[in-house]
């Protein structure tokens, strides 16, 4: 198949400018191939990590939220903060830009604890 390098709709292998709307084709017929989202079904452009249209991530496993280890980590932080700077290192690792983000935020909050307490624990003994 090949489709419109502007709009993203099938084309005719021979046809020199889009029937929808209207782009030129280059003279190569060097068609870039489309992607399709499996959660919503539509067309995505070569080269983006997200659906335009739902906003998922193409790649299935970074759909995946995470949302247990990220409420353990936020815990972890200021029970076990040695835990949570793991926690936030395993967060960090994953596709999703949301839980990088988290696993960001849970490893600096572990660090500032871990400094806090060290400072606390030197001046009282």
């Amino acid at each position: 198949m090949k489709y419109c390098p502007k709009c993203g709709s099938e084309v005719k292998n021979n046809t020199k400018f889009c029937q929808k709307c209207g782009a030129k084709f280059p003279e190569t017929n060097s068609y870039p191939t489309v992607g399709y989202c499996s959660y919503c079904g539509s067309n995505t452009p070569p080269g983006v990590t997200k659906c335009p249209k739902c906003g998922k991530y193409l790649d299935e496993e970074a759909n995946d939220n995470h949302s247990v280890a990220i409420v353990i980590g936020y815990i972890f932080s200021f029970l076990v903060p040695l835990a949570a700077i793991v926690a936030g290192f395993y967060l960090v690792t994953q596709k999703n830009e949301d839980v990088h983000k988290h696993g960001v935020i849970i490893f600096i909050i572990s660090i500032v604890v871990v400094f806090i307490s060290y400072l606390y624990f030197a001046n009282v003994l």
